[in-house]
């Protein structure tokens, strides 16, 4: 890792510094959202979008994962939640390990924000690119969102060979509109030490003067949610977020926080259950780039510049790499990993009735069809997730041998039902 260009404002060599201390480190896009000062057309033109108010009762639709592209999901749900004369947004959640999590929100302006005259955005939340990692590579934002967008019709935008006037061409060319605004870009660092609270050479992390420390976590009181081993109320400086610059700059922001701490604060142990389970301390150094920085110079980076062809490589990720100082070839940085799936006694209560009365249920309605669930099972696990005959036969073999994970599995079963 060397210096990037800025070499005023980001001392990029104690980032290489203290990485070498660390077990691990995972870094990666975290959040972006595109703007389209021109048009709002995807509300109409898109099927997603525009069946819920032609063609249903209610404010929402089910898209089954089969008819989406790259959707390792149970299915995707689009909510209308706003409706009025001027704006209205739409919510994309993904059923995934029997949780249904927030990805994506899609926002139409009426006659544009008069402040800003934007017709349209949208956000690809922290949660979509958490589970393009532990998915790794199973799941890509850059085919999943034409794949939506062009659900039900009669072909994908993706295909070039397209009429001018078809409803596909208008769809590309509304989609081409958009341009990235915000980009945020964190590194965690997997410190070995439980007890690390105090790093002295993070507070020369930014050499610029305009600097603004504040430590709002200084009267945090842990709660019943956070295990205690996570807190030494004698140091309560272990939980401070530090932040640089402010976000009205519009340009970087960045903040520097206990992400265990956070985890819990926030219930993401679902999406984070390899980070809790870490004996030592993570720490986050996120930056978000706002307009200033993403749309500096005469270029607009869309949706296609920011993710390269095929989804293989971020192209705008270059540009922070540079900022930043670092390189992606000699850097010690990991971007794809196996995930840790929580157990499944470790869920909550809630989860565990979800999960064996949706199971219970399936196995009764294939009984009825006369279908053996056995097979049924082994066939959707190597259809969807990619498992083989080996690798099912190999874990039926663990579960049975575990005579107490059995009886804990069966034991909830019949708890619950």
């Amino acid at each position: 890792m060397g210096r990037g260009k800025n070499k005023s404002s980001i001392n990029t060599q104690l980032l290489h510094d203290f990485s070498l201390e660390c077990d691990d480190i995972k870094r990666g896009c975290d959040w972006m959202t595109f703007v389209s000062r021109h048009t709002n057309n995807l509300r109409v033109l898109c099927p997603c979008f525009n069946k819920i108010v032609n063609d249903t009762n209610s404010d929402s639709i089910n898209i089954p994962w089969d008819e989406l592209e790259n959707c390792p999901f149970e299915s995707v749900s689009i909510e209308r939640k706003i409706s009025t004369r001027d704006k209205e947004y739409f919510d994309i959640h993904v059923a995934y390990e029997w949780e249904s999590i927030h990805i994506m929100q899609f926002w139409f302006y009426r006659d544009g924000k008069e402040w800003e005259k934007i017709m349209s955005d949208f956000k690809i939340y922290w949660q979509c690119w958490r589970l393009q990692s532990i998915l790794n590579n199973k799941f890509l934002i850059s085919l999943f969102v034409p794949s939506l967008l062009s659900w039900w019709l009669e072909s994908n935008i993706k295909d070039m060979n397209m009429e001018e006037d078809s409803d596909e061409f208008l769809v590309l060319r509304s989609f081409c509109t958009y341009y990235l605004t915000r980009f945020d870009f964190r590194i965690d660092f997997f410190h070995p030490d439980r007890n690390l609270i105090d790093i002295p050479k993070y507070s020369k992390l930014c050499t610029s003067k305009r600097r603004h420390w504040n430590v709002p976590f200084d009267n945090f009181v842990p709660s019943r949610d956070i295990p205690k081993d996570y807190f030494d109320r004698s140091k309560t400086r272990d939980y401070t977020w530090y932040t640089v610059w402010k976000k009205s700059d519009k340009y970087a922001y960045i903040r520097f926080y206990q992400k265990q701490v956070d985890i819990f604060r926030k219930s993401e142990k679902s999406l984070y259950y390899d980070y809790i389970k870490y004996n030592g301390s993570v720490r986050r150094l996120e930056f978000q780039f706002g307009t200033r920085f993403t749309t500096s110079g005469e270029y607009r980076y869309d949706f296609e510049d920011t993710f390269g062809l095929l989804g293989d490589s971020l192209w705008f990720v270059k540009k922070v790499y540079e900022y930043l100082g670092i390189s992606e070839k000699t850097s010690p940085f990991s971007r794809f990993y196996e995930y840790w799936g929580i157990p499944f006694e470790e869920k909550s209560q809630f989860s565990k009735q979800i999960m064996l009365g949706q199971f219970a249920s399936y196995c009764d309605k294939l009984n009825k069809a006369w279908i053996n669930y056995h097979i049924a099972a082994d066939a959707v696990l190597m259809l969807k997730k990619w498992y083989t005959q080996d690798d099912i036969n190999k874990s039926r073999l663990e579960y049975l041998d575990d005579k107490d994970k059995k009886d804990k599995i069966n034991k909830a079963f019949w708890l619950d039902n």
